[in-house]
């Protein structure tokens, strides 16, 4: 065996194979001779020595086994119902060059629509669809002015290509992109266009978002919160206006899902790139800019009380934000009011903690911890009215389940940054991922790339632990949720660049940890 002079005792002390050291010498990154059950430099500081027993090869082996025999089996899976819907015509029954004409073929057209609709919740889609379908399909039966606009139909078929992953109609994908984009800066003639260009907007800032084009996304966005907020559809709609059978005039049931998309939408931008939120400041708003709308939900449940309500005194937001208890007996429970109250606690969270300084005088420092706590309170308030995850769930709930419980378990891991969190930071990652374990993933379809890129957040949090444990049984357990995480990123990564790209990075963090 090799032979070193240790610079402290100037002793001959043998170079031993890495992993071998004591558990104190390792901490302190000294030189270890490897006697045991003491080594020399831990009996001459008189301290306790501690190794750490390695698992045995087959033991090692047995655990990737079954980890690669999960993999295949997640896999096997989503070859049976695979996250894109796929193509319900056959290939001989595509047209040459379909897509010059200004409308597909009927039976193209409609085989997009149904890729689209089959995953259209988790894009931003708010409008009705069996109402916009019939627009599309059976315009004798509409007025003209209800015929769908150019740019959103185009919109719904670059998603339609982009779901299906049919490489035929791929090839096609810039086509439909540059015809919504070449139609949507058409002047509006009336209100109902307003609504369906916040619509169109909404698809294409999500698609941008899906090929990791940030500036062109971001841009949709803050236009689509812009159009909505101009349109009034963050006010609750004029009974005059409801009654009107004036051609044109939107129905208020969309106009508060369309207000509610464009909202979501704006704080899963500013999540994501840590900017400012284009919807104006809740904390202190102006009443005209206020939130008054209820909460959204399914455009079929809508009545006209719900979006008829007298406006309150104090915003939706903030009625929510005082006390999501109240908020939640008086509002009717739906996912998209979960998803939307869960990001914006996570929204809150993220901008909170970068107004830390460890410079603040003792006033502020004590105001900001306060302010830590109620938050603090506020989530778990909230995380009390979210239904579980559970293994007996239907699939497209469990999906939109674990979106809720993601956003929750990252404002948690968020305020993992103060010390007094730094536990139910790790705890956090782990019941995410945990998660995964009691759901069908076959059904989540499509997943949103903010949704991916939390569950990296969550990865790297269980690797940062994975880093530090001495504990064999707690390194199974992190291994074992690292897996769960990496085989959901690992398929959504294969119709979304941005959560490849995401998935990808990880791994290449984990390698240089592990390798």
């Amino acid at each position: 065996m090799p032979w070193i002079t240790d610079k402290h005792t100037h002793n001959m002390v043998d170079i031993l194979a890495k992993g071998k050291a004591c558990l104190p010498c390792r901490a302190r990154k000294s030189k270890c001779d490897g006697d045991r059950p003491s080594c020399g430099r831990c009996a001459a500081n008189q301290r306790p020595c501690e190794y750490r027993e390695r698992p045995k090869k087959v033991d090692v082996l047995e655990t990737q086994v079954v980890s690669l025999t999960n993999r295949l089996r997640i896999l096997e899976m989503r070859r049976v119902k695979p996250c894109s819907p796929s193509l319900s015509i056959g290939i001989d029954d595509i047209p040459t060059r379909w897509w010059e004409a200004d409308e597909p073929p009927e039976v193209v057209s409609k085989a997009l629509f149904n890729a689209f609709s089959a995953n259209s919740r988790a894009i931003g889609f708010f409008l009705n669809k069996d109402k916009l379908k019939a627009a599309m399909y059976d315009a004798t039966a509409f007025f003209d002015q209800s015929r769908p606009l150019p740019c959103l139909v185009n919109a719904i078929y670059l998603w339609g290509i982009v779901l299906c992953a049919s490489p035929v109609l791929l090839a096609q994908e810039s086509v439909f992109l540059s015809k919504s984009l070449s139609t949507i800066g058409v002047p509006s003639q009336y209100r109902v266009d307003t609504l369906q260009k916040v619509q169109t907007h909404t698809l294409l800032s999500n698609y941008f978002m899906r090929c990791g084009h940030m500036k062109e996304g971001k841009s949709h966005s803050n236009t689509a919160m812009w159009l909505a907020m101009r349109g009034g559809f963050h006010k609750p709609a004029p009974v005059l206006s409801i009654v009107s059978l004036t051609p044109g005039v939107t129905d208020p049931a969309e106009n508060v899902a369309a207000f509610w998309a464009a909202y979501y939408l704006d704080k899963c931008w500013s999540i994501l790139l840590t900017l400012p939120s284009a919807c104006p400041d809740q904390r202190n708003p102006a009443d005209e800019d206020r939130i008054d709308v209820p909460w959204p939900v399914d455009v079929d449940k809508l009545v006209l009380t719900h979006v008829t309500r007298p406006q309150q005194s104090i915003g939706t937001i903030t009625r929510f934000l005082n006390d999501p208890l109240v908020s939640h007996a008086e509002e009717e429970v739906s996912f998209a009011a979960m998803e939307c109250k869960a990001v914006t606690l996570l929204n809150q969270i993220c901008d909170f903690v970068l107004l830390w300084s460890p410079n603040l005088d003792a006033p502020s420092k004590k105001a900001y911890l306060d302010g830590l706590l109620h938050k603090s309170r506020i989530i778990d308030l909230f995380y009390g009215t979210i239904a579980p995850v559970t293994l007996g769930g239907s699939p497209e709930s469990n999906a939109q389940l674990l979106v809720v419980h993601t956003y929750i378990r990252l404002a948690t891991i968020r305020l993992g940054m103060f010390d007094s969190w730094r536990g139910k930071r790790f705890e956090s990652a782990l019941a995410i991922a945990n998660m995964l374990d009691d759901i069908d993933i076959s059904g989540i379809g499509y997943m949103h790339p903010v949704e991916g890129k939390l569950l990296t957040v969550a990865a790297r949090v269980l690797l940062e632990e994975l880093k530090t444990t001495t504990d064999i049984s707690s390194e199974e357990e992190i291994c074992r949720a690292l897996d769960s995480l990496e085989s959901v990123l690992m398929i959504s990564a294969t119709n979304c660049p941005f959560i490849g790209a995401e998935y990808a990075s990880f791994e290449t963090e984990k390698a240089s940890l592990t390798g």
